[in-house]
């Protein structure tokens, strides 16, 4: 699992590669949270690239989002692939974090 965090407009943008499974989490769930919480940003995921999203992967992103709600912040995920956009379906994530289909829906979506 791969994680890039940049700055877009005061938005942290953050692209995962890789598959979120346990391990995947494991490997970048400190540096994920501590490069969004602490900063209280909007933040936008892009997930063009994750090929798996596990129950693990799931449950950082709904921790992830509960902190930055806190400090008035939200948390938007987009572009992900067919097979991810399932389980959130399946587990019905939009109903707490936002999903969006492109990089542009998920700015205009945290910019509102």
């Amino acid at each position: 699992m791969e994680i890039e965090v940049a700055l877009v407009e005061n938005i942290a943008r953050v692209k995962l590669c890789g598959r979120l499974d346990a391990q995947g989490v494991d490997q970048i769930e400190t540096q994920f949270r501590a490069s969004v919480v602490p900063r209280h940003r909007n933040v936008v995921v892009d997930l063009s690239d994750v090929t798996f999203v596990s129950s693990s992967g799931l449950k950082m992103f709904i921790i992830v989002a509960k902190a930055l709600r806190q400090h008035d912040a939200n948390l938007v995920l987009f572009a992900a692939q067919p097979q991810v956009s399932q389980i959130f379906a399946i587990a019905s994530l939009s109903s707490i974090v936002p999903i969006a289909l492109d990089e542009a829906e998920a700015l205009e979506s945290v910019r509102a």
